[in-house]
C-alpha cells in the first residue's frame, strides 16, 4: 500500500482519475452540500443528490439541473456516498440504512465529528474518507466560480487504501488550487470544535456582547455600540484573513495598534486561557459530544431556548434595526457587497478595476466644493452612495454606443487607462487636458473616433496594447494645440475674476490662476512655445535624448500605475522624475507599435513606515518623527531640511496643485542614513 508522507498537496500535485468514472451520490442539499454539488458537476463528475420525499430542496436541485433521488437509491447506485448532512443526524441516518451499505461504498463525510465521538456501526471503517473545505458552502462555490478555491483538510479514518479518492475529490471541489492539508478525523474534529466554541463563534459572540452590554450600560448609543462591537468586526477579520495579525496591525491606525498591545491581554487573561484549556480538554474527552448528544435526546429543550432568548438580546434587535438601512448588506451573497470610504477618486478606479471580483461595490462620500464647477445641480458637502457597477455600465455605453456584455472588462480597463492621461497621485495633468474643464470630452471624443470605430483596445486581457494606444495619442496629438489654446482662454476668464470679497482663506485656494507668467511667457499662440515648455518648466535644454527621457519615464508610469492598479506593484521604488507630462506630439514619436514591458517588476521592496514618512514630512510636523531621527538627516543631509522653495505654478488653479521644487535625495541613500 503506498504511504503519503506529504502534508500538503497542490493542484499539480493531484489527479482526479481515481473518481472520473465513479457515481458520486450527495445526502442533503443545504448550503454546503449544494456547493460541493455543483462544483463536482462543473469538473465534469458524474453526481446526484439523494433527499427524502416532499424535501424542500428538491425544487431547488431542480433548478441547478442536478439530478435528484431517493436515499435509498443513492446507496444502491453510487460507488462514493457523501454525507452532507447535520452532525447529529448522520448517526440515526447510518443506522437507518446500515443493511444497503457494503464494503464497495465509500463514504465521505466533510466533517469527522460522528465517526471520532459515535459508534457508525459501517461495515469497513477503512472506507470511510474525510474532505473538509474550510469555508462556508457559498464561499466554497464562489471561488471556485473565480477559479480558485478554498483549503481544504483531507483523512482518511483508518487505512490510506482511499486516500488518492480524497485527494480526487477536493481537487474536484476547487481546493487544490489553494492547498490541500493531510490531516486525522480527530486533529480536524477536535481543532474544529475548539475553534468554533473558544475563538470563532463562542468567543467572538460573547466578546462582541459583552462590549456591546458596557457601552450601553455607560450610557452610549445601542446603535453606536453595535457599530464599534458588530459592525466593524468585518473589517478587522478581512485584514486578518488578508495578511495575519502583523498586516491587521499595520493596516489599523497607531493608536489602535497600541491599544491591542496594551489592553487586548486584560480581557484575554490567564484566567480565559486556562478557561480555553478545559474546553479542549472536554472536546478531547468527549464531554462536549457527550452534552450535545443527551441535549438533542432530550429535544434539545435548552438549546432552543437559549436561542429564543439571544434573538431577544439588545444587540440582536439594534443590529436588526441597522441592516434594514443598509440594503447592500442583503445580498444572498455575503462576500459580494463592498462599502468604500473616501474622497480620492482613485478609489472609484480601484473600485472599477476589481468590479468583477466584487458583485456590488458602492463609494460612499460627500460631494467635493470644486461639484459647483462642473455641474451646479449638485450641492457641495452632500452625502451619496456612488454604485460603481452603475457607473461601470454607463462608461461602457458611454464609450461603445452598446450595452455591457462579457467581454466588456477589457472597455473598462481602458477607460481606467485613458484617465491617467489627466493625472493621478503618480503622473501630473497635461495643460491640454484638465478634468474640470473639458479634459473627459476630449479622451472620450478620441476614443470614440480612433479605437471605438476600429473596434480596438488598449488593454487586452491586462495586457497594454501600445500599437492601439499610439492611434489614441495621435488623435489627441492633432488636436493638441487647439486644446491648449482653450484652456489658455478659460484660464484668462478665471484670471479676470474680482475675488476681494473672499477671506484670506479663500484667496489662498485661488492665488496660483493670478501667478501665470510661466504659462503666460510659454504662449502657444507665438513660434517656439514648446521648446519655452520644456525650457521653463523643465530646466533644461529640450535636446532629442532629454525629451525621450521624458517621454520614455512618462510612458513607463502609464504601465507601473496600470500594473499597480490591476496586479501589483512591479517596483517600489520607480518614480515620474518631473513635474510636468511631454507634449503629446513628442510622446507619440516614443510610444513602442508593439506589445513590450515598459517597466520590468524587480525585487525592491517596500520602504519602510518610518522611513516614508521621514522622507515627506515638512518641518512644521517634525515632532511626528523620533528626534533621533531628526538628528541624523540633519547632520549628514543638511540640504534636506529647507525653509525657502522654488515652486512653479504654471497651469495650476489652487495652491494645493502647485509644484514645489525639492532638493533631489536618493532614497537609497536616504535609507543607509536611517539605519
Amino acid at each position: 500500500m503506498k504511504t503519503f508522507a506529504n502534508k500538503i498537496f497542490f493542484d499539480k500535485d493531484i489527479s482526479i482519475e481515481p473518481i472520473k468514472n465513479k457515481k458520486i451520490g450527495i445526502i442533503g442539499y443545504g448550503n454546503q452540500a449544494r456547493a460541493q454539488a455543483l462544483n463536482l458537476k462543473d469538473s465534469k463528475l458524474k453526481v446526484q443528490v439523494g433527499l427524502r420525499r416532499g424535501s424542500k430542496s428538491l425544487k431547488l436541485a431542480k433548478k441547478d439541473s442536478i439530478p435528484s433521488t431517493s436515499i435509498l437509491e443513492i446507496f444502491n447506485n453510487c460507488d462514493i456516498i457523501c454525507l452532507l448532512i447535520p452532525d447529529n443526524q448522520i448517526r440515526n441516518l447510518i443506522e437507518k440504512y446500515r443493511l444497503y451499505i457494503s464494503n464497495e461504498h465509500i463514504l465521505l463525510v466533510s466533517h469527522g465529528y460522528t465517526f471520532v465521538y459515535e459508534d457508525t456501526l459501517v461495515p469497513d471503517n477503512d472506507n470511510v474518507i474525510m474532505v473538509a473545505p474550510s469555508g462556508g458552502g457559498h464561499i466554497v462555490r464562489s471561488e471556485f466560480k473565480k477559479g480558485f478555491g478554498v483549503p481544504a483538510l483531507v483523512a482518511c479514518y483508518q487505512s490510506e487504501k482511499h486516500f488518492p479518492i480524497a485527494l480526487a475529490y477536493a481537487k474536484a471541489l476547487g481546493s487544490s488550487k489553494a492547498a490541500v492539508f493531510k490531516s486525522t478525523f480527530k486533529e480536524e474534529t477536535e481543532t474544529d470544535l475548539f475553534g468554533e466554541q473558544a475563538v470563532l463563534c463562542g468567543g467572538v459572540s460573547e466578546l462582541i456582547k459583552a462590549g456591546f452590554d458596557t457601552l450601553v450600560e455607560a450610557g452610549y448609543q445601542p446603535e453606536m455600540a453595535y457599530f464599534e462591537c458588530l459592525h466593524e468586526m468585518k473589517l478587522i477579520v478581512d485584514l486578518l484573513y488578508q495578511g495575519g495579525l502583523e498586516y491587521m496591525r499595520y493596516s489599523v491606525s497607531n493608536t489602535a495598534e497600541y491599544g491591542d498591545y496594551t489592553r487586548g491581554n486584560r480581557v484575554i487573561t490567564d484566567e480565559t486561557r486556562a478557561e480555553m484549556k478545559k474546553i479542549l480538554e472536554e472536546i478531547q474527552t468527549g464531554e462536549f459530544a457527550r452534552d450535545w448528544i443527551l441535549e438533542n435526546r432530550a429535544g434539545a429543550a435548552m438549546f432552543k431556548a437559549t436561542r429564543r432568548r439571544e434573538r431577544e438580546h439588545k444587540l440582536t434587535e439594534t443590529g436588526r434595526h441597522l441592516r434594514k438601512m443598509m440594503k447592500w448588506i442583503d445580498s444572498t451573497d455575503v462576500s459580494s457587497t463592498h462599502m468604500v470610504y473616501g474622497l480620492d477618486a482613485d478609489l472609484i478606479m480601484l473600485s472599477l478595476c476589481n468590479s468583477n471580483f466584487c458583485k456590488n461595490i458602492y463609494i460612499y462620500r460627500e460631494t467635493p466644493e470644486f461639484i459647483k464647477s462642473i455641474d451646479y445641480n449638485f450641492n457641495p458637502n452632500e452625502l451619496y452612495c456612488l454604485d460603481i457597477k452603475e457607473l461601470s455600465n454607463s462608461i461602457i455605453y458611454e464609450m461603445t454606443n452598446k450595452r455591457p456584455t462579457f467581454s466588456s472588462k477589457n472597455i473598462l480597463y481602458d477607460y481606467i487607462f485613458i484617465c491617467f492621461l489627466l493625472g493621478n497621485d503618480f503622473l501630473p495633468h497635461f495643460p491640454s487636458l484638465n478634468i474640470r474643464t473639458q479634459g473627459i470630452n476630449i479622451l472620450m471624443s478620441a476614443y470614440y473616433n480612433t479605437l471605438g470605430v476600429k473596434k480596438k483596445n488598449i488593454i487586452n486581457d491586462g495586457t497594454i496594447k501600445w500599437g492601439n494606444f499610439k492611434l489614441l495619442i495621435n488623435w489627441i496629438k492633432e488636436n493638441e494645440k487647439n486644446n491648449l489654446l482653450i484652456e489658455y482662454e478659460l484660464r484668462d476668464k478665471f484670471e479676470k475674476k474680482n475675488y476681494s470679497n473672499k477671506t484670506i482663506e479663500d484667496k489662498l485656494n485661488i492665488f496660483p490662476i493670478k501667478n501665470r507668467d510661466i504659462e503666460k511667457y510659454i504662449e502657444p499662440t507665438s513660434r517656439g512655445w514648446d521648446y519655452r515648455y520644456y525650457k521653463l518648466l523643465f530646466e533644461s535644454d529640450p535636446t532629442n535624448d532629454f525629451v525621450k527621457k521624458v517621454c520614455i519615464n512618462y510612458l513607463e508610469g502609464l504601465e507601473w500605475v496600470f500594473k499597480y492598479y490591476t496586479k501589483d506593484c512591479c517596483d517600489w521604488r520607480w518614480k515620474y522624475k518631473y513635474h510636468y507630462p511631454p507634449l503629446f506630439k513628442d510622446l507619440m514619436e516614443y510610444i513602442p507599435n508593439w506589445e513590450t514591458t515598459m517597466i520590468d517588476k524587480n525585487d525592491n521592496k517596500p520602504l519602510e513606515p518610518l522611513t516614508q514618512l521621514s522622507y515627506v514630512i515638512p518641518m512644521q510636523s517634525l515632532d511626528l518623527i523620533p528626534k533621533k531621527i531628526v538628528t541624523k538627516i540633519s547632520n549628514k543631509i543638511p540640504e534636506f531640511y529647507k525653509n525657502n522653495f522654488k515652486i512653479k505654478w504654471a497651469f495650476c488653479k489652487y495652491f494645493w496643485e502647485a509644484h514645489v521644487d525639492f532638493t533631489e535625495i536618493d532614497i537609497n541613500e536616504f535609507e543607509k542614513v536611517l539605519i
